[in-house]
Parts: structure tokens; sequence; C-alpha cells
């Protein structure tokens, strides 16, 4: 299976420096795998790819919206280390996928870097098109799209794609909850010990006590601009950065300080422990839930989706679309829907509260 990913490209100089790391002799066989569609010189490929837009935005007017304007796309297409490929066929696959995705109607050059342990392809894209004047609009099924191209393309060489099953997507869906859930449990121990601590150094003293670690501080000895946090009590490979953790900046090393001057009375040390158990008896502690649909619930699916129609109010009816990834195939037939107390934030996300009502209303 090939993997794909982009990267936007949104400054001149930022294109600049991307071309020149992608036609690197060094990763290329002294540039025997680099080429260019709708382009002269794969060297002069900045200055052309910049001259098409600045041709579209003079016939058709500015259309820039300032520092998030996307210049050009940066496709790298990753092949497994056991394809049985050559080199040259990697780049046929690239070159072959991106005429399919762009229609032929967008610049680009094409790299295939061997540097690395498997083979894969550089292509950077211009964002406005050299035959129509159009900007590509990268949408949220675009990566679908290529990654189907890629596949069905890589597929002609030989390369299977893996067959998605509902099981394999609930066990990529765990893989997703059991990450949710570290940093779930984090924010829940932060939240607790910062409610608790009078001070920063209050505050890293009594990290230990609740199975955390905090990395706050550089080589040097100077406060970093991000802290980073990892459970010790949980199968955790890498930490979590505080910046992550929440959007508002709950957590920053700068808006702590503050935080901790509001607490007029905190846990000692030696009460924390049985301070923050009592807070998961009372607040964390609540079932799973599980949620049984039956085929003729089903009214269809297609590759990714489950969609269960529903009545509400008097004489109404609708249709809810669950992703697959949260079933998980019964041997009767039936489908098991799995919801844990630490994914209620991301079930917000997905709507799920009404969607839980409508499934449990199920007999």
């Amino acid at each position: 299976m090939t993997i794909t990913k982009v990267i936007q490209i949104k400054s001149e100089r930022q294109l600049e420096r991307s071309l020149a790391y992608i036609i690197d002799a060094n990763k290329t066989e002294n540039e025997t795998l680099v080429s260019g569609h709708a382009l002269n010189n794969v060297h002069n490929a900045e200055f052309e790819m910049l001259r098409t837009r600045r041709f579209a935005q003079k016939l058709k007017g500015h259309y820039s919206n300032g520092k998030d304007e996307v210049f050009a796309h940066h496709i790298i297409q990753s092949f497994p280390p056991d394809a049985k490929i050559t080199k040259e066929q990697a780049h046929e696959i690239g070159e072959k996928m991106m005429l399919q995705f762009t229609e032929g109607k967008h610049e680009f050059v094409i790299a295939t870097h061997v540097d690395k342990g498997h083979l894969h392809n550089h292509i950077i894209f211009n964002a406005t098109s050299n035959v129509d004047l159009k900007k590509f609009r990268w949408k949220k099924v675009t990566a679908s799209i290529l990654y189907k191209i890629s596949n069905d393309v890589s597929l002609e060489y030989g390369i299977e794609p893996i067959k998605s099953t509902l099981d394999s997507k609930y066990k990529a869906y765990e893989k997703y909850r059991k990450e949710m859930t570290f940093s779930n449990e984090i924010k829940q121990r932060l939240n607790f010990l910062i409610s608790q601590s009078s001070s920063f150094e209050d505050f890293q003293r009594k990290l230990p006590l609740l199975n955390l670690q905090g990395d706050f501080y550089t080589k040097s000895g100077k406060l970093k601009k991000y802290a980073t946090y990892k459970l010790l009590d949980f199968p955790q490979q890498r930490a979590k950065r505080d910046a992550t953790l929440s959007k508002k900046g709950d957590y920053l090393l700068k808006n702590l300080e503050a935080q901790f001057k509001k607490n007029e009375v905190v846990l000692s040390e030696d009460e924390l422990i049985e301070g923050y158990e009592k807070i998961k008896r009372d607040v964390f502690a609540l079932p799973d839930v599980e949620i049984i649909i039956e085929p003729w619930q089903v009214s269809q699916q297609d590759e990714d989706f489950i969609y269960l129609t529903f009545d509400y109010g008097i004489k109404n009816q609708g249709e809810v679309r669950i992703h697959k990834s949260q079933f998980l195939t019964q041997e009767d037939g039936n489908y098991k829907l799995q919801l844990k107390h630490s994914d209620f934030s991301f079930w917000s996300i997905q709507n799920i509260k009404v969607k839980v009502v409508i499934l449990n209303r199920v007999s």
C-alpha cells in the first residue's frame, strides 16, 4: 500500500527551499530521478510557477488572502519497503498519479528519493493552473481522492492496497482512542494539580505524586516555551506537549502562574493522592456504554460509513451517518458500538450525544 501526505507551501521562500530539497542530487541519484510537467526546466521551476501565478493575478485580479494563500502543494508518496518495483517504476507511478490527480492542468516537479530504507516520491505542484489559471482548492475529500488514485496506479505495478474491514477500521480507531485516553488522563491529573498548587515549584513537586512526568527546562537550565507531559503508569510512548492538550492554552507554562494565584487553599503533598482518588471515584468513574445495531436498522452503507434511519418528533424521520471505525462486527451479524467516558470530548465533536439518544431507542 502506498501512503500519501501533503504539505501546503505558503510563501515564495518556502517554495524555493522545498524545490531545492526535493531535487537534491544526493537523494535522486544525481538528479536522474527528477522530472517536470509543463515546465521548461526543473531548475527554473520556482520562476515558472510564480510567473503563472502572477499572470493569473493580473488577468483575474488578486485572489490572495494574505498569509493563508497557498502557492503550491508538496505531496509525499511513500512505498512499502517490500514493494517489488524499481526506482524508475516508482517515478512512473508518481507521474501517472499526478497527471490523473491534476488532469495535467498544473505544473509540477517530481523527484524520487532513494536515500532512505524505502522508495518515496516528492512532488510539488503549482496551486495555480497553467491551463485555465484557476486555483486548486484542497477540500476535505481531496486527500481521499489522492489516496485512491495513488493506490489504483500502484496496483498496476503489483502493490496491493490494504483492504479495510469493519474490524480493521475499529482497530485503527482503538489505537486513536488510546492516544485520546492518554491526553484525557493527563488533562484530568493536570486540572487537579493546577487547582491544588500554590506555585510553579509546588506544582513540580506534586507532579510525581500523580505519576506525571513534566519536562520544563532546556539543557542550559532555561524554561522551555512548551512543556511536555508523560504518564508514568500508562504505556505512553511519546510525551504530550502542553499546547496540544488545550486549544485555549490552559496548560501553557506562561498561563500557569496566574492560575496558581487564584488558589487560596491547596492540599498538602500528603493529602494530594487521597484527594485525587476521591475525585476519580465521584466524577470520572462512569460506566461504558454498548449499543447493538441489527442489520435491519441499517438503511445503507458505503466503504466508510453506516447510515441509520430514525424517527423524531411527530411523524418526522431522519438519517444519521456513523463512521465504520466506531463499530465492531459481531458473530451474529449485528454491529456493536462501544462508548467510553473518556471519549466524551471526541463524541461531542461527532454529535454523538444526539446519536446515542437515537440509537438507544432501538430495542
